[in-house]
């Protein structure tokens, strides 16, 4: 058997803390693994004259109380830690130093303290190797039976992909693969069928329940990211995986501004996934 598996949740004690913590129950759950609960302190905070040895203490006993809570009502091994440090920086340092599966954070959260957990988000996907969730403050938590996977089938699609079977295996959920179509050209469109059925052919060699569609931009102004989100809301997806960099040229659509637009802008969990050139291919190359 595998190490025991964990997932890291920043928390601010915020609503949107509650929401991710949540969030990350269910996927625990289905996955058998643990949470760690960690919450930043700016740095300097120890050394201002409003902070007190009175207010740490404090700040421990709040995160020991709500990580007692989330244990008796889910049954799961609940982890806490706090730290002094940048919020962005100590979350990636945490996440390596315990070497965690997932990452949850808020893409509008503001920290109890100071500072903006959604800028710190965007900086934890840009510079982590890890798979990190970013949920905002209108996610409801629940089950994990459609996950929606838009490929650009470059490279680092057999990556994604072993992680889609991943957590489709978990949840026994439906993986619905959709590529969104950039040209009219009869080749092009013939090329993407082609490979697109082949990714899907993976798939349900894996036993897993799966779909596969070319989508057109409803207008030549619709953007990458709308065409992504407005499929996943129309056919009632539960999260979606996307890849934050690429080796591929063609893959734009998925660095800078389109994956933030992707994260800050939906309205369902998005798992966002940094190919590691380091890391073996988990399928074998068929297309």
């Amino acid at each position: 058997m595998g190490a025991k598996k964990n997932m890291l949740v920043g928390i601010a004690f915020s609503e949107q803390s509650q929401l991710m913590l949540d969030e990350a129950c269910v996927f625990a759950k289905a996955a058998g693994a643990e949470i760690t609960l960690l919450y930043v302190i700016p740095p300097g905070r120890f050394f201002d004259k409003s902070t007190s040895a009175e207010e740490i203490i404090q700040i421990n006993d709040k995160l020991n109380k709500l990580a007692e809570d989330t244990r008796k009502a889910t049954g799961l091994v609940i982890n806490t830690k706090t730290i002094e440090g940048k919020v962005y920086g100590k979350i990636i340092d945490v996440s390596n130093e315990l070497d965690v599966d997932l990452i949850f954070m808020g893409t509008n959260q503001v920290s109890g303290i100071k500072g903006s957990m959604g800028s710190n988000a965007i900086k934890v996907v840009r510079d982590t190797a890890r798979p990190v969730i970013t949920i905002n403050s209108k996610v409801k938590p629940h089950n994990c039976d459609v996950i929606v996977v838009p490929l650009d089938l470059s490279k680092g699609t057999k990556e994604k992909i072993a992680y889609a079977i991943e957590y489709a295996h978990y949840f026994n959920a439906t993986l619905k693969l959709m590529t969104v179509l950039k040209s009219d050209d009869a080749n092009a469109v013939n090329r993407l069928m082609r490979q697109i059925a082949s990714v899907k052919g993976i798939v349900e060699e894996k036993k897993i329940n799966c779909t596969a569609e070319v989508v057109k931009s409803s207008s030549s102004s619709e953007k990458f990211s709308d065409s992504i989100l407005n499929y996943a809301k129309d056919n009632d997806a539960d999260l979606i995986m996307i890849m934050t960099q690429q080796e591929n040229e063609i893959s734009e659509f998925f660095v800078g501004s389109a994956a933030q637009e992707i994260m800050n802008n939906s309205e369902i969990p998005v798992m966002s996934i940094v190919p590691s050139p380091e890391n073996p291919l988990l399928i074998s190359n068929r297309f």
